[in-house]
């Protein structure tokens, strides 16, 4: 695992404070290397990210995982953006916590 990977990891784990979130990664001790970082929230208008490594580009992938009334959380089908560095992985804690807070609390809200 790069320093850069563990960086990241490491600003992303502060989301873990925040009620009913875990932040989680792929990290295997054998090969030591972390590919994908999941952060996962239990209710089911907030949304998961999955990050995953490009060693191509030495950056993760940020992807949205979001659910409707009539399916669980998917992948919405791309990238919203990219975390190559802990300043950027600070950002990202920044929107996911406006998100955790301002989020619709219940169902009727939440749909259009």
């Amino acid at each position: 695992m790069s320093n850069v990977q563990n960086r990241i990891f490491q600003t992303l784990y502060n989301l873990s404070h925040l009620p009913k979130v875990v932040v989680e990664n792929d990290y295997k001790s054998d090969s030591k290397t972390m590919s994908t970082i999941y952060i996962k929230h239990s209710q089911e208008y907030v949304p998961n990210l999955v990050l995953k490594w490009c060693s191509v580009k030495n950056y993760f992938r940020v992807y949205i995982h979001v659910s409707d009334t009539s399916s669980d959380k998917q992948n919405a089908g791309y990238c919203i953006c990219t975390i190559g560095s802990g300043l950027a992985a600070s950002g990202l804690v920044m929107m996911y916590s406006f998100l955790h807070k301002n989020r619709s609390n219940n169902r009727s809200e939440a749909k259009e």
